[in-house]
């Protein structure tokens, strides 16, 4: 499975939402353990932390979008596009990818300072002005692109899987490959319906919000919006955190590789123990 180019993109896929996961509870750590915020003081760490934090959360749609994209191309008819999905390709395509993100947000490490925003504590927050509205604008246009593609992909696939004419050759074999691939596939389809379905609401209610920024609205409905936009934040983290069970609960083979992980885990603990 590792030698597979989708089983590539996903490890990077999962092992950039573990990172992410990780550094989104270094605020609660620090305040809840340490009792400090170091957002209220350190400049330093606060334009790293946000740095670390934009490139981490469009890696990982990123990642699933390339995935997506292989799929497309295995699932074609014709075999010389099936072949332009190989290992190689993956690697270039992550690597640059990675290094597409981490230069576009290296203006966050100059742009993030600390500023006034309520209150008389300074926060840590983007410039005021114009680049403020660039980065919230550029979040919306960001936020929407992932999960447009996403549906694309995952539609070009499912209308390649239809015509049924997946792999030629050998009939043995060519029904392995097939199984192997739908698989994955079907893996693939829960994933983009969870990522699509959660993603797709922060960038809209954020629109909301900024066009009706200048209009006066009563207590209750500015409580509303703030609830929304709680649960769209909310939502927008759960696809970083189901992978394991969408990964378990769709391919087979990977419920018996775990399952074999764990017995030989067993094993190794029941030697040691004697």
């Amino acid at each position: 499975m590792r030698k597979n180019p989708f089983s590539i993109y996903l490890i990077a896929f999962n092992i950039s939402n573990l990172c992410y996961i990780w550094l989104s509870l270094f605020p609660l750590f620090f305040n809840q353990i340490l009792n400090i915020n170091p957002t209220t003081y350190n400049l330093s760490y606060c334009r790293f932390y946000y740095y670390l934090s934009y490139i981490l959360n469009m890696l990982c749609p990123s990642f699933l979008i390339l995935a997506s994209i292989d799929r497309v191309l295995i699932s074609s008819p014709n075999a010389l596009t099936r072949q332009k999905s190989t290992r190689r390709l993956a690697f270039i395509l992550l690597i640059l990818v990675t290094f597409l993100w981490f230069i576009y947000y290296c203006q966050y490490l100059f742009r993030i300072n600390m500023n006034i925003l309520v209150g008389p504590i300074p926060i840590c927050y983007f410039d005021l002005g114009d680049y403020s509205l660039y980065v919230n604008y550029s979040a919306i246009v960001l936020g929407l692109i992932p999960p447009i593609l996403l549906s694309i992909c995952a539609l070009k696939t499912f209308q390649n899987l239809h015509r049924d004419r997946f792999l030629e050759g050998n009939e043995n074999q060519n029904r392995q490959i097939t199984q192997n691939n739908r698989q994955l596939i079907r893996m693939l389809f829960v994933e983009i319906l969870i990522d699509v379905v959660c993603t797709i609401i922060q960038p809209i209610v954020l629109s909301y919000l900024f066009t009706t920024i200048y209009v006066v609205k009563s207590s209750q409905q500015r409580n509303i919006e703030s609830f929304i936009l709680n649960v769209s934040n909310f939502l927008s983290y759960v696809p970083n955190c189901t992978s394991f069970y969408c990964n378990i609960s769709c391919s087979k083979k990977f419920r018996k590789r775990l399952m074999t992980t764990f017995r030989k885990t067993n094993e190794v603990r029941t030697l040691q123990e004697n």
